[in-house]
């Protein structure tokens, strides 16, 4: 018999078991299957079990965890260092109080 994980080849009922359980989690994650998303989930999910992850249910589980990067230079409109997103931030908790001092003030005294 064939053995994928030493060929290097999938056969078609791997990529039937592979297919279900990436649209699954795609699904379930509302991943666009154009997406670069959707392209490192299902390249991670032939990693998976081309390297020996073969039951449904633990490529599923696996493919549940896998976190795709954020890329903060996005959400923050430019780089992508914490520096970037410092500004955002102090304009967010600034609009949480009326003064840095009401911030601090303890209720106590």
């Amino acid at each position: 018999m064939l053995s994928p994980r030493q060929s290097g080849y999938i056969l078609p009922q791997d990529f039937t078991v592979v297919s279900s359980v990436f649209d699954k989690v795609a699904i379930a994650r509302a991943i666009s299957r154009e997406s670069e998303e959707a392209e490192r989930l299902a390249r991670y999910a032939l990693e998976l079990y081309m390297t020996g992850t073969r039951n449904e249910l633990d490529l599923e589980a696996r493919l549940k965890e896998f976190c795709d990067p954020i890329d903060y230079g996005m959400a923050a409109g430019g780089g992508g260092t914490v520096g970037d997103l410092l500004p955002d931030l102090s304009a967010w908790a600034g609009a949480l109080t009326a003064s840095p001092s009401t911030a601090t003030k303890r209720s106590d005294v």
